[in-house]
């Protein structure tokens, strides 16, 4: 009876299963890219028919229009067991990727970059209005990221989106300014999310300020329980209620233990 022949790898060099199984991944990846293109070309198409839809009488308005993609979206969320107002935003965004980014949704389709670097690229040229530009940024584009990874992507195009752009950073700056805002999310276990979206500079500025705040106050009394604070969203939270008492934590206790 012959014994098996043992296979020793070369020192240094992985085991041939290891190149057979990188090339497993790398060509689901690519069939995934082709399947995420797809998926973006039918939501592109669910917008164009709802946005035929609600022009097909002549009536057109931002309203109608609305109202067809929201119906549309519907559709789409209760099949895929999704969030209509996810796949409205989807439907947009596959809208943009189609008709403003046919580069990049070629390059998609043929399995040459991820969903991720689609999404990259796109952001990084949401400013560049001139078609014409914006179609020699998205060729850049797509050739930095068919060698790079979405991140390293990312850091390349900025600077050339930025030269591509019509508008300056100053101005680009002034019209984001309009949309400061702040907004709540409530979370599980009585927990709520609050954000506030501003300029940088005061937003860091706050940060810092309310992280001054705890230090001076641990600083002051740090025997004193009540008088810790954690990190600045105890500073937050209490500034804005002032004392102990008047904090929610404490009225969210006193509703939870039966306390007046």
């Amino acid at each position: 009876m012959r014994s098996p022949t043992i296979t020793t790898p070369v020192p240094g060099e992985p085991p041939a299963v290891v190149g057979v199984m990188v090339g497993a991944v790398a060509t689901a990846r690519r069939q995934q890219a082709r399947f995420d293109a797809l998926e973006i070309q039918s939501l592109a198409s669910l917008m164009d028919e709802a946005l035929a839809a609600a022009r097909a009488d002549g009536r057109c308005s931002s309203k109608r229009e609305d109202l067809a993609i929201r119906e549309v979206a519907a559709m789409v969320a209760c099949e895929a067991h999704a969030n209509d107002r996810t796949v409205q935003r989807q439907m947009s965004e596959a809208h943009v990727i189609v008709n403003d980014y046919p580069t990049v949704f070629a390059a998609l389709s043929e399995g040459l970059i991820t969903k991720a670097h689609v999404s990259v690229i796109v952001t990084a040229g949401a400013n560049i209005t001139d078609p014409e530009a914006r179609a020699i940024f998205a060729a850049r584009g797509v050739a930095i990221a068919m060698v790079e990874a979405p991140s390293r992507t990312r850091a390349m195009i900025e600077p050339l989106a930025e030269l591509a752009n019509p508008t300056t950073a100053q101005e680009r700056h002034d019209r984001a300014c309009q949309d400061r805002r702040v907004e709540i999310v409530d979370e599980p276990d009585g927990m709520s999310t609050l954000t506030a979206y501003l300029p940088s500079f005061t937003a860091h500025g706050v940060y810092n300020r309310l992280t001054e705040m705890a230090k001076n106050l641990n600083d002051l009394d740090s025997t004193d329980s009540d008088a810790l604070y954690d990190d600045p969203a105890d500073i937050a939270g209490r500034s804005a209620f002032g004392t102990a008492a008047d904090h929610p934590d404490a009225a969210f206790e006193r509703a939870m233990t039966g306390d007046t």
